[in-house]
């Protein structure tokens, strides 16, 4: 109880955060939608344009530091802390270069793809001016995995709390009381993220405690072992973007079935990007748990957490499936107006409700992944699940009738069958998923994962600080069993 009480605290602010990140977006689109609907169809392709190419690498990079930075402050050197996150720093920025390049030429990208003139116009231009962005985003994940290790949840909810209203304030003038018009979202989005990541840095420049525990000054050694970070980095980008992707390619396919089932399809996936927030959030406040209990070497504890943010998933996937249930009859009316599409939306939201229950687990389980350093475990699940087995399942159950147990029912609807399909097959897969994650996860040896993450935090930086193999964790845990937990 202990455990799971500690989790649940940790993970009210980073909910928080993660909803008020979330909400920046919603203002772009809130304030470029009522200019026109190319205004809008620009918008939108140019934000998940930015976010396949461009956030969602830097954000997958940025959790490969799950598995150093909240181990590190835990450690008996909390100052490796800053070392690893000014390692990733230094990763980020030569990253966001090559991001930075597609962006500059995405115009030609998208006319080369057969994305309409206009559109890709817009969109190009839009991105153009986004790539002021790409610095504060980077900085922001950056930071904001730093202090959330170091047990400052607050700080990142606190800056969100105040730049959200000014993005909300800025779409608007810049937008509508300015000649900016359209380009003026884009650099309203990029002054906002910038001050973000810049006012994180000034909160750990001007305290005092958070600068002198975890940060020894500039020197070579943060040089050093850049290749861990891009390993767990890129091990950590390919999870996420296996997952944006997939689902991409899910809307995709609901694009082949009628115009009624995308419209359908795009309100689920909002709604279940939303509801995911919770068990995402979940995730990180689990790695910062498990992970400072690493760190102080307590195998026990840690062995307690990990079965806390177990049961705490399938506590929230309840939750989320019983709104859906309850309200799924009028949940779509939240989007849309139209007839048709909340009456598939009603139709798909049952198996939406039961999908609550892979798709948080998976969340919560590779988190714990990602703190005990098996990043490209998780990656090669999520490959396995979504491009093997997930989408060719959903793609042939929802065009190919004879596998499909719903078409067979006395009540058949082509359109809802179809989409039904594609959702049942995604979540077999995830559901598969899920077993393997939590085979995994039942069988770390918390001891044997404490004496790595011991290694794996100190690198190449100081030979003498190096565990030693004959070291048994019963000579070195009373050492470190009496810090404050």
């Amino acid at each position: 109880m202990t455990e799971l009480r500690i989790i649940s605290i940790y993970l009210v602010p980073i909910y928080l955060t993660h909803l008020l990140e979330y909400s920046l977006n919603v203002a772009s689109v809130l304030s470029v939608g009522h200019i026109d609907k190319m205004a809008l169809a620009a918008m939108s392709l140019s934000s998940m344009t930015a976010a396949v190419t461009g956030f969602a690498l830097i954000q997958g990079f940025a959790t490969g530091l799950d598995s150093l930075l909240a181990t590190s402050y835990a450690s008996s050197n909390p100052q490796l802390c800053g070392t690893w996150t000014v390692r990733m720093g230094i990763v980020l920025s030569i990253l966001i270069v090559p991001i930075g390049t597609v962006w500059f030429n995405a115009e030609r990208i998208l006319l080369s793809i057969g994305q309409d003139a206009e559109v890709a116009h817009l969109a190009g231009t839009y991105l153009r001016y986004y790539i002021a962005s790409l610095p504060g985003f980077a900085g922001f994940e950056l930071l904001r995995k730093f202090l959330q290790s170091c047990g400052n949840m607050h700080v990142p909810t606190i800056v969100l709390i105040i730049i959200s209203p000014l993005n909300m304030l800025l779409q608007y003038l810049l937008v509508w009381r300015t000649s900016l018009g359209f380009i003026g979202s884009p650099i309203a989005s990029a002054i906002c993220i910038d001050l973000i990541a810049l006012m994180l840095l000034l909160y750990i420049v001007f305290t005092p405690k958070v600068r002198h525990d975890t940060w020894g000054g500039f020197s070579y050694l943060v040089f050093r072992d850049l290749d861990v970070c891009f390993k767990l980095g890129a091990s950590a980008a390919t999870m996420t973007l296996s997952e944006w992707f997939a689902w991409e390619g899910l809307a995709f396919a609901a694009s082949f079935i009628s115009p009624t089932a995308l419209a359908a399809q795009s309100v689920i996936n909002t709604s279940s990007s939303i509801s995911y927030q919770l068990p995402s959030a979940l995730s990180v406040a689990s790695s910062v748990r498990i992970g400072t209990l690493m760190g102080k070497y307590l195998p026990n504890r840690a062995s307690a957490a990990t079965k806390a943010t177990v049961n705490l998933s399938f506590g929230i996937a309840f939750c989320n499936a019983l709104i859906f249930l309850t309200f799924r009859n009028s949940f779509a009316k939240i989007f849309t107006s139209d007839a048709d599409v909340i009456e598939l939306v009603a139709k798909i939201l049952p198996l939406v409700a039961m999908f609550q229950f892979t798709d948080g687990t998976i969340s919560s389980c590779l988190g714990i992944l990602r703190t005990t350093g098996r990043q490209l475990t998780g990656a090669v699940i999520q490959i396995t699940g979504f491009y093997i087995i997930g989408l060719p399942l959903a793609i042939c159950m929802a065009f190919l009738p004879k596998i499909n147990p719903i078409a067979h029912w006395p009540w058949p609807n082509a359109q809802s069958d179809r989409l039904i399909g594609l959702w049942l097959g995604m979540s077999i897969a995830l559901g598969l998923n899920v077993i393997a994650v939590l085979w995994i996860v039942s069988r770390i040896n918390w001891d044997k994962e404490c004496k790595l993450a011991d290694i794996r935090v100190k690198g190449t930086t100081s030979v003498e600080h190096t565990v030693d193999e004959r070291t048994t964790p019963n000579e070195r845990q009373p050492l470190l069993a009496n810090n404050h937990v």
